[in-house]
């Protein structure tokens, strides 16, 4: 059978650019036909890491979002990619490591053993016991129901244990929002997360540090008492948390047909929080919440090229067209279905064309081309997705 060498970039880390950085490199045989569990074995024996926490990835343009292999129609359409590219170094594989392995094993952790009080409840409490190495050595034993998901978690104390460090940030918003007050942010990384009082000499004081080989986050020092002047931190309007407010809202932006104004977020925050927003504030706390339901739009443009190519793949006889300006921006996207271009010698010879104006972020038009079947009734032949600044033809 077939193999084809591939570039491993492994032990690496994704930027805010969607570039791979700071990886190694190895090389690896694989054959054309493998499925994805062959694929993710033998990277892990290359790798000598266990299968379940690689995540293997590939981009397949600078400037596009790293596409996920997770199926065995997924290692296909890498297989194909690969097939029509040049040189081993072309489309390499990214291959991370997850972090949020909260079930461990003796490979991984070392395991202490479970004292009698904490057997007898083995029966219907799932405890999990393992060295964390943070700081000293300290033994945890960590109930699942102890670890906090909940981003509106109100009480915050020393020694919590959260799900990773962005429910406890949206948390500490809430709590700054709830006390009207203010902090700073001392240091956020993967690692550690320090918050302090906007005053300098103030004792208030969060310290929180990710627990070892996972995205657990313990909060080792929160000192809730503040020593500086209240006018300098009771100032809820100065600090309005944008991504806070947009976490409260969202769920009243599910519907995209409700109607919910920024006039009805300030009413509603200060009816809730005591907290006077401004217009423009509001609006941007609803935009962000909207970009947290439904993503960017930008980054659903970035996905098209590789929409348009699952759907010949899938659609054997398909035809697609994306065309972009000199600077890679989008011009128009064409699509038709093989099943309508074969149904096409079945239908009347009349084409109707259509349009409607997108209301999206980029706006633009949409195109459809239809005609009837024999029966009368309508059949899609094509449709369009024009920008609105471009007069785009049909092919």
């Amino acid at each position: 059978m077939e193999k084809i060498p591939i570039l491993l970039q492994h032990s690496g880390e994704w930027d805010d650019n969607n570039n791979f950085i700071n990886f190694h490199v190895d090389a690896i045989l694989i054959k054309t036909y493998w499925k994805f569990e062959q694929l993710l074995r033998e990277n892990a024996k290359q790798l000598q890491k266990d299968s379940k926490t690689i995540v293997i990835q590939y981009v397949i343009a600078q400037g596009y979002l790293p596409i996920t292999i997770c199926s065995d129609m997924s290692v296909s359409v890498y297989m194909e990619l690969k097939k029509s590219s040049a040189g081993m170094t072309t489309l390499p594989l990214c291959v991370s490591f997850a972090k949020n392995t909260i079930a461990a094993s003796t490979s991984s952790f070392d395991v202490a053993p479970i004292s009698p009080e904490i057997a007898q409840f083995e029966s219907t409490d799932m405890i999990t016991t393992f060295d964390v190495q943070e700081g000293d050595d300290v033994i945890l034993e960590l109930d699942d129901a102890n670890i906090i998901t909940d981003q509106f978690h109100q009480n915050v104390e020393k020694g919590q244990i959260y799900e990773d460090k962005n429910p406890l940030a949206l948390v500490m918003k809430q709590y700054v929002v709830r006390e009207k007050c203010q902090y700073r942010v001392h240091k956020s990384c993967p690692r550690r997360y320090i918050l302090e009082c906007v005053d300098e000499r103030c004792t208030w004081r969060l310290k929180a540090s990710s627990l070892r080989a996972s995205n657990l986050f313990k909060v080792t020092d929160f000192n809730y008492v503040h020593s500086c002047l209240t006018n300098k931190r009771f100032c809820s309007q100065k600090q309005v948390v944008s991504a806070f407010i947009a976490a409260v809202v969202q769920d009243k932006l599910v519907d995209p047909k409700t109607i919910y104004t920024p006039t009805d977020i300030q009413r509603d925050i200060q009816k809730a929080y005591g907290m006077d927003l401004s217009y423009i504030q509001a609006w941007r706390s609803k935009e962000k919440a909207i970009q947290l339901l439904r993503r960017s739009p930008s980054e659903s443009y970035k996905k098209m090229p590789t929409y348009l190519y699952m759907l010949e793949y899938a659609n054997p006889g398909s035809v697609t067209r994306l065309h972009t300006e000199g600077d890679g921006s989008f011009l128009y996207a064409f699509i038709t279905i093989y099943a309508s271009i074969r149904g096409w010698v079945y239908c009347r010879p009349t084409v109707v064309v259509d349009g409607s104006f997108l209301k999206s972020t980029y706006r633009g038009t949409i195109l459809t081309a239809s005609t009837q079947d024999a029966e009368g009734q309508i059949l899609p032949l094509a449709y369009a997705i024009v920008d609105s600044e471009n007069d785009a033809s049909w092919e």
